[in-house]
């Protein structure tokens, strides 16, 4: 039985009352009277209820509310250390692009010089098997004489 139909209960109840009219007391109005009674308590009961759980409800809100905040604010914190490992992240990924281009500039470097040694070495035999080359030919020529 909801409220509504406790409520209607007694109304008519109410109005039995009135439409008998009767001052002295009867079984009937004793019956009715009990009927009010019982009602009202269903009434009482009922409205205990309702406020139990409406505290119950406000209890549940307060602490999802408080749930909402405390994730909320582990939210923010994970988010700040997120960005700040994605600081990181891109500092690492800058001081790696500097270290790969200082090693590719010693790779450059380290060829530039080989090739100049290599170039020098070039020079040297030459320059040794044109000296040799003069030699056997002085050689032959004070064979010669």
């Amino acid at each position: 039985m909801d409220i509504n139909q406790l409520i209607n209960a007694l109304k008519n109840d109410a109005d039995a009352l009135l439409v008998n009219g009767q001052i002295t007391v009867t079984p009937n109005l004793i019956n009715i009277n009990h009927e009010i009674k019982y009602i009202i308590g269903l009434i009482i009961a009922h409205g205990i209820q309702v406020e139990e759980r409406a505290r119950q409800t406000r209890e549940e809100l307060n602490t999802s509310t408080g749930l909402l905040k405390y994730l909320q604010e582990v939210t923010n914190a994970r988010e700040c250390e997120i960005h700040g490992i994605r600081q990181r992240l891109i500092a690492c990924q800058n001081e790696r692009n500097g270290l790969q281009n200082e090693r590719n500039h010693l790779v450059n470097a380290n060829r530039d010089q080989a090739n100049q040694l290599q170039d020098q070495q070039v020079r040297q035999r030459r320059i040794r098997d044109t000296l040799q080359q003069r030699n056997n030919r002085l050689t032959h020529q004070l064979a010669i004489e």
